[in-house]
């Protein structure tokens, strides 16, 4: 991977929220792609980042980061940001964009509600408790509900970019205006003049339901909503960018922790933390 690609993609990170299921282990490179066809594909490569040390990308992020880099158009990518459908306590149907850590981003409810075989056209059963707490957090900057008949009316479909903007489904999928307004530029001057936007009914009045959100591989390699937790389809399993965080700990097993074997690097290595404390390292070719 090239060093504008890590580079972008590390700069993304920097405005996510920490993904609940990281492991405490160094990962090795700074940026990594992790790739399943298996029929738990979502679930194999949001288990193996987090197992490794990286933290997948939410939607945001990969966008800001596929933005800054042309390498990132090459692929296909899933994120643990969800597209949920349910009512709320007050009874309104609603549809809820989360670019948060949530049900789904567990790699082991995704494998539960496969095994369980209680997926229903893909989309997995979501407990209301948990619905209610992504509703809950809707104008955060990070969720966004919008009406269930508003999306349920809008088109599911390869339409024109300069329109994409205006469809209820591309602001909250991306993240926010700002970021929706880049990327579909970017998209333009990589795929031409038009764009898959897709989504379709997940509503049950028994349970919410939801779906991890792909960016890219179907249709003109669009904004996709109506992918499979768990079966293999036009995407086949699932793909991650798995990000290191910027400050990781060194350690050299069987060695007692000293400066040299155990410190907290900081600032892409501009900085350490040892024993609480922060120090500053001197620029190459000072003088002391």
């Amino acid at each position: 991977m090239d060093t504008k690609t890590i580079q972008t993609a590390r700069d993304a990170l920097k405005s996510a929220p920490n993904g609940v299921y990281a492991q405490k282990v160094v990962p090795k490179e700074p940026v990594k792609q992790f790739y399943s066809n298996s029929n738990t594909g979502v679930a194999d490569v949001f288990e193996q980042s987090a197992n490794e040390g990286y933290q997948a990308l939410f939607m945001p992020e990969l966008a800001l980061a596929r933005i800054g880099s042309q390498d990132l158009w090459q692929n296909w990518y899933v994120t643990p940001s969800v597209r949920a459908t349910g009512q709320t306590k007050a009874g309104a149907k609603v549809v809820v964009y989360a670019h948060v850590p949530n049900y789904l981003s567990n790699p082991a409810n995704i494998r539960n509600t496969i095994k369980e075989g209680t997926l229903k056209n893909g989309a997995g059963a979501i407990p209301q408790d948990q619905f209610d707490a992504l509703v809950s957090q809707n104008g955060n900057g990070r969720v966004f509900v919008i009406d269930y008949d508003t999306l349920r009316k809008s088109s599911s479909e390869v339409i024109s970019v300069d329109s994409a903007l205006e469809h209820p489904q591309t602001i909250p999928f991306l993240g926010s205006e700002a970021t929706a307004k880049l990327y579909l530029q970017r998209h333009k001057e990589v795929y031409g003049k038009n764009i898959g936007i897709w989504h379709q009914d997940d509503f049950d009045k028994k349970t919410p339901r939801g779906r991890v959100l792909f960016l890219g591989g179907i249709g003109y390699d669009g904004l996709g909503g109506v992918s499979s937790l768990g079966v293999l389809g036009g995407l086949g399993g699932g793909r991650v960018l798995g990000v290191a965080p910027e400050a990781q700990s060194v350690e050299k097993n069987s060695v007692p922790a000293t400066l040299e074997s155990k410190v907290e690097l900081l600032h892409n290595g501009k900085a350490l933390r040892h024993e609480g404390k922060t120090y500053i390292l001197a620029p190459e070719g000072l003088e002391l």
